[in-house]
């Protein structure tokens, strides 16, 4: 019968979980059909369940990318800031100097040139990665304050998940386009 495991030793194309891994043959039965279809349709709710799961996974991940992101920016962003403030008092304390000398006054006004330049163009990154994670948060479930690194899921459980999930749905969608194909008498 379909819906046992290939372990059992009754259907080499079925996998783990009851689920076949390739189509049935064209000439299954109109009852083979509906059985297979009964039994996913008995699976759904648990399948539901998963499929939440796995939204909240890859919602997670994307908030928790999203969150990175903004970490590195911001944290690049008081670098820069932090060395062209300290930059700006070397060189405030150049000019306040009695016998200033013009050429380290000249190579500390360089450096601050060119990190308030790199600050500039930093500007719209990090405004691009505020608004990113505002508008998933906005548009999501989920908030910062959420167990993001739980919800996310090790990489192994996250893939299988989604594996567990996409082969049911293709099942679900065979054996629907199979009962779907059977002519009623």
């Amino acid at each position: 019968m379909r819906g046992e495991t290939a372990a059992a030793g009754t259907d080499p194309a079925v996998v783990e979980g009851g689920i076949p891994d390739a189509p049935a043959p064209a000439s299954a039965s109109a009852d083979e059909a509906f059985e297979q279809l009964a039994a996913l349709y008995a699976r759904l709710p648990a399948m539901q369940e998963k499929g939440r799961e796995l939204r909240a996974a890859r919602e997670a991940r994307a908030l928790r990318g999203l969150r990175a992101h903004l970490d590195a920016l911001e944290r690049e962003w008081e670098r820069l800031d932090s060395e062209c403030r300290r930059l700006m008092a070397e060189e405030h304390a150049l000019r306040e100097d009695a016998r200033p000398d013009d050429g380290a006054l000249g190579l500390v006004r360089a450096r601050i040139r060119h990190v308030a330049e790199t600050v500039a163009l930093r500007r719209a990154p990090l405004a691009q990665a505020r608004e990113a994670l505002a508008e998933a948060l906005a548009q999501g479930s989920l908030s910062l304050d959420d167990p993001l690194d739980a919800l996310a899921l090790p990489d192994g459980d996250f893939d299988a998940l989604e594996r567990d999930v996409t082969v049911y749905q293709e099942a679900y969608a065979l054996a629907y386009g199979q009962c779907k194909g059977v002519e009623t008498p």
